[in-house]
């Protein structure tokens, strides 16, 4: 049977950056308990330290239109489902993610919904 803990909901192109992503999830499980930092794009050809990682995450409503937390506030949001949105540079999405749910399979980028178009890319240090 398959593991329905997490739902790829899409996967965005970031306007003006080549190969960085908005991935965008469904996680049933209470925003306290997600580590969104265990979502990876291994690479076996790299140190671990070197695998792609999520970063700039934002925790969204159920319906995915308001953003109400980030990475420092989200334990405390309600619930037993959380929608979240991050960036990720990927190599390819041919690879899936791997997470602690099991792997996530990719989908071709599609252009970022005007709902998520307030979330302003901020460029990883």
């Amino acid at each position: 049977m398959k593991d329905e803990t997490v739902k790829l909901v899409g996967v965005y192109h970031v306007p003006g950056k080549e190969d960085t992503y908005m991935i965008e999830l469904i996680i049933n499980q209470p925003p306290a308990l997600v580590d969104i930092s265990s979502i990876l794009q291994k690479d076996e050809a790299k140190d671990k330290r070197d695998w792609q990682a999520p970063y700039d995450e934002r925790y969204l409503d159920k319906n995915g239109e308001t953003v109400i937390g980030d990475f420092f506030d989200h334990k405390a949001l309600p619930g037993n489902t959380t929608r979240v949105v991050y960036y990720m540079y990927l190599e390819s999405l041919e690879k899936p993610l791997s997470s602690p749910y099991g792997d996530i399979s990719l989908v071709e980028a599609s252009e970022l919904p005007a709902r998520l178009s307030a979330i302003a890319y901020e460029p990883m240090d």
